[in-house]
């Protein structure tokens, strides 16, 4: 923020060219940076600081200062600090030694690492002119500089070191949000570790309409699901907080007394992007599967059914009027369930082992199981009274369907054989043969009319269901490990070993689309009442629910902490219901509210325009793109990056885009894609982060060093395309930065590292903090009052 100080002129003494070297104690008191009086240089000047005598000298011509150290008067080496574009005019030094200001004819001044011979800051911007005289605060907090144009302008100093150094996760920590008031901050580890942080509002400064947030005390450690955190955010209203975990799934936490609120999945693998809209109302996510997708603030309603079954349950399937639900299992039972309100309807007993499939008519008036005892049975679903039994199957069966008019049951069995029986009186029809192996699933089309079966080979069988014969065989690359025809019955999806889903034309076996993305063996399939969906579940208790529109992935879930039996959907088409080998029932929403594909591989970073209206992406492929965030359509894409990109962000103003990726560091104009800035990094940027105010732009790269940019574009925009240096660069961790959260104030920022420890820095402001007029010609000298109270400027109008 601007300081104000009364300015002393001094207006009737001309001070000689060599005031400043002979005002300095040769003892001066142990401060961040010396109370002095720069001075033009013509040759060089010599000045204590410390115990170490360092010598500036200026080589006027090439704009190159210079350092030569020496102790007990012995003359040591020549060292040369390059960056200054024109003759370098007034030097000054902090008193430890480590610091130079130098000030240019290139109308710049500099902040020069001495050890490193590195320059850690520059300001620009700030003079039309020569720079011809420097002083620094007392306190070592302020620059003033003075120039021909007659101004005087004060600078904030940037800080080396940490202002608070937190060992907040032992194993890493992976991210850090704060809330929109500065007063809450929350941080997640590698190890799943979750902490709360309340942070005491600081004593606001002279003009500062808002301090920044004081230091933090840790509130509570929340109690999620322990695996790895990869990003944190915080409600705008301070009152939850969204958790992204390694496997794709969002924890939502209350804030106010850390309970857990609720669970939803989202992507197939890693979450890389985790952010509110505006209004709190919209969570936007973007994934290592490439997709980006929106979900409610708050999180969907679930519920579950403790089955109490004495065993895994080993089969499921849901009535077609979304009435029942089945739950078979190892311990020789089926309990039936009520769908509205969970409770039991009725158990099915009687079985001599294992069951391994059931499944409900078409009316959902009957249900039929099969099992290790080899016997089928039918059973009404009413009273789960037993209708039927029919006789023993040369093996145990593994397969049983209902035919859609109820006539017929299919059975099949490990020898590889369906068995179609009358369901009347348990007359055998016909016998189908030539599966390959256990018979791994079985299914009349809806018309009643064919039959499809599976054994253990790559080809689905398909027969005639009037007279038993086959009629063709859809082949696949890989073996079948189960299949569910489309409920228009003129396609069928089949899942294979590979973990591959194959969407097939019964009519001709034509492959029309190749779903991908399980991590584990798929174990069933469902379509949606309204055809638009299909889910998958997985042996690792996962299921992914697919748009069939675009053949994209729309949700990841976790449903179950072991193998899913089976699953489906309500006849909302939203609900999902699955039964796992947990014993357990378990309800959840697609909550999904937009989904599209952002990159063909992965999204690696994502950002939010002010009221969440639109997001840019930037991907693995090196494009970033504007989306609209309601429909997911692409609204401008913004070129210049050649790898992959890994970190965007968007002004809070909404002009201005910027993306990194292992190279550069691009800006561009977000309205009309006009590249503002090119800048070449040593090292990759990783994060990205605008101060609220938009005034400094942080980085942090792959050399664990933060870098603060001055953001604003440069007008007129010049035809070359324009670079710019970094106005502070300072050595954050000794690990890699995995996220920065700028406060309220605009001044700090924490930073989370790998070497798990949160570290909070002050960021000095990009440009100038204030401006003093007053001479009418050039200002010569600058000097501080030793309270620091006071400048006084000495300028040649006298």
């Amino acid at each position: 923020m601007p300081v104000s100080l009364p300015v002393a002129a001094a207006s009737r003494r001309r001070f000689p060219a060599d005031s400043a070297a002979r005002s300095v104690d040769k003892n001066p008191p142990r401060r961040n940076f010396q109370r002095s009086t720069p001075a033009r240089l013509s040759h060089g000047t010599s000045r204590w600081c410390g115990s170490r005598l360092i010598l500036l000298l200026v080589l006027c011509g090439a704009g190159i200062p210079a350092l030569g150290h020496s102790a007990s008067g012995q003359e040591g080496s020549l060292q040369s600090l390059a960056g200054h574009t024109d003759p370098v005019y007034a030097v000054t030094a902090s008193a430890d030694g480590r610091w130079l200001v130098t000030g240019s004819f290139d109308e710049t001044l500099r902040v020069w690492d001495v050890q490193r011979q590195q320059t850690v800051r520059t300001m620009a911007g700030g003079h039309t002119g020569l720079v011809l005289s420097l002083a620094i605060s007392p306190d070592g907090s302020q620059i003033a500089s003075g120039g021909i144009d007659r101004l005087i302008r004060l600078w904030d100093v940037p800080v080396p070191s940490p202002l608070a150094t937190l060992p907040a996760h032992p194993q890493g920590t992976a991210s850090v949000a704060l809330s929109r008031d500065g007063k809450v901050m929350i941080s997640g580890g590698a190890d799943g570790s979750l902490k709360v942080w309340t942070l005491e509002p600081a004593e606001a400064k002279p003009g500062e309409a808002q301090p920044d947030a004081g230091d933090p005390v840790e509130k509570s450690v929340l109690k999620g699901n322990g695996r790895p955190i990869t990003r944190v955010a915080i409600r705008p209203d301070g009152k939850s907080a969204a958790v992204a975990d390694a496997t794709g799934d969002i924890q939502i936490f209350n804030l106010e007394d850390g309970s857990l609120q609720g669970t939803f999945g989202t992507h197939a693998g890693e979450i890389n992007g985790l952010l509110f809209s505006a209004n709190g109302q919209v969570i936007l996510t973007a994934g290592a599967d490439g997709m980006v997708r929106s979900f409610p603030g708050q999180p969907p309603a679930t519920r579950q059914i403790e089955t109490g079954h004495a065993a895994d349950v080993t089969a499921f399937d849901f009535s077609p009027n979304s009435a029942l639900l089945a739950t078979a299992s190892a311990d020789k039972t089926v309990k039936l369930w009520n769908y509205t309100d969970g409770k039991p309807k009725a158990e099915l007993t009687g079985h001599g082992g294992k069951i391994a499939a059931v499944s409900f008519s078409s009316n959902s008036t009957q249900v039929a199981t099969g099992g290790e005892d080899k016997i089928a049975r039918l059973f009404e679903t009413g009273a789960g009274k037993l209708v039927r039994e029919f006789p023993a199957q040369p093996g145990p069966i593994s397969a049983v369907a209902i035919s859609p008019n109820t006539q017929e049951l299919a059975v099949g069995d490990s020898t590889g054989a369906v068995q179609i029986y009358k369901s009347a009186d348990g007359t055998a029809l016909h016998k189908l043969e030539g599966h390959g192996g256990a018979v791994r699933n079985v299914q009349y089309t809806p018309n009643g009319q064919q039959i499809l079966a599976v054994g253990a080979g790559k080809e689905v069988l398909v027969w005639n269901a009037a007279d038993g014969k086959e009629l063709r065989r859809l082949a696949v690359e890989s073996p079948v490990v189960s299949f569910q025809i489309h409920p228009s019955g003129a396609q069928v999806a089949v899942a294979c070993e590979d973990r591959q889903i194959r969407l097939l034309n019964v009519a001709d076996g034509k492959l029309l689309a190749t779903l991908s993305g399980h991590d584990a063996a798929i174990t069933s399939l469902a379509f949606s009442r309204d055809q638009q969906k299909l889910v998958a579940t997985a042996d690792d208790g996962s299921a992914i629910v697919w748009d069939l529109r675009q053949n994209e992935p729309v949700q990841r879930f976790s449903l179950h902490t072991g193998r899913i039996a089976g699953a489906g959907f309500a006849s909302d088409s939203r609900t999902l219901v699955s039964a796992g080998s947990d014993r357990l029932v378990q309800f959840d929403q697609v909550s999904v509210q937009m989904a599209h594909r952002a990159d063909a591989v992965s999204v690696n970073a994502i950002a939010f325009n002010s009221n969440g209206s639109q997001h840019v992406t930037g991907g693995s492929d090196g494009a970033v793109k504007l989306w609209n965030t309601s429909n997911g359509t692409p609204a401008r894409e913004y070129a210049g990056l050649t790898a992959a990109v890994r970190a965007v962000s968007i002004s809070p103003n909404n002009q201005q885009i910027s993306a990194a990726d292992e190279k550069s560091l691009h800006l561009w104009n977000m309205n009309n894609t006009q590249p503002q800035f090119r800048i070449e990094t040593t090292s990759p940027v990783t994060q990205l982060e605008y101060s609220f105010d938009g005034s400094r732009l942080l980085t942090a790269a792959a050399d664990h060093v933060l870098r603060n940019y001055d953001p604003a574009p440069l007008n007129p925009q010049p035809p070359v395309l324009p670079s710019r240096e970094p106005a502070q660069q300072t050595d954050a961790h000794p690990a890699a930065v995995q996220a920065l959260a700028f406060t309220p104030g605009h001044r700090i920022v924490w930073s989370a590292a790998a070497d798990g420890s949160l570290r909070k820095w002050t960021i000095a402001a990009s440009s100038f903090t204030a401006t003093l007029q007053g001479h009418a010609s050039q200002v010569y000298a600058l000097s501080f009052s030793p309270d620091g109270s006071q400048l006084v400027s000495a300028s040649a109008d006298k």
